[in-house]
Order: structure tokens, then sequence, then C-alpha cells
């Protein structure tokens, strides 16, 4: 009996390693993915100015404040997101994440992830 029993431990005590290590890896293991998002933002453009014709040297009395208006532009950040090993899996599996330069994982899309693999 103790031969069966020195026998079946190691095995056991691999596949119970190998089960721990699938649990961590899936509920524990994040990794910093970069993300570029796109928000709105208003901005005030000053209106063009009109050719002046000053009374005074230097002074025009009919010049007020100058006139903005309002314009809508689009800024894109980017923001380091934690991604955990599964999404990151999947990602990685349809192209999603790269490797940059800089050696940081960088996110390929914006919004909703590719449907299928680019290859």
């Amino acid at each position: 009996m103790p031969t069966i029993l020195r026998r079946a431990v190691l095995p056991l005590l691999s596949i119970i390693a190998g089960v721990a290590a699938l649990v961590y890896g899936v509920r524990f293991h994040v990794l910093p993915v970069i993300e570029e998002r796109e928000s709105e933002i208003t901005v005030n453009v000053p209106e063009p100015f009109s050719p002046m014709q000053p009374s005074f040297p230097g002074m025009d009395p009919q010049a007020g404040p100058p006139q903005f208006r309002k314009q809508t532009a689009t800024k894109i950040t980017e923001e380091i997101l934690p991604l955990a090993e599964p999404a990151l899996i999947r990602d990685a599996t349809i192209g999603g994440i790269v490797l940059s330069e800089a050696r940081e994982l960088k996110r390929t899309y914006r919004g909703a992830p590719p449907l299928l693999c680019p290859t």
C-alpha cells in the first residue's frame, strides 16, 4: 500500500498545483494595457479680426471685447487600464493587443473589438 500511495502523491500534487495556477491566472492576474479613448470637448475659438479703422492711433472706439464661437473638437487620451488574463488572451488572439516598441501592451482598437483573427 505505501508504494501505491507514493506513486499517487506526485501526480496529485502536480494536478493541484496546476489547478491553483489556473485559478490564479483567471481570477487574480492582471496586466496594465494602454487604451486610447476619444472624448469631445468644447473649445472657444476667437472670431477673425476685421481690419481696424482707428480714429485715434492705436485705438478703435467701436472695438469691443473679442468675440468667440464655440467649436467641438475630438481629444484622444491614453489611459492605463488593468486587464484580466482571460480578456488579455482573447484580445491577443484576435489581434487586439500588440507589444509596443517601449515594451508596453497597447490596444489596437477603440470601442468594440474585432470579430475575427486578422490572419
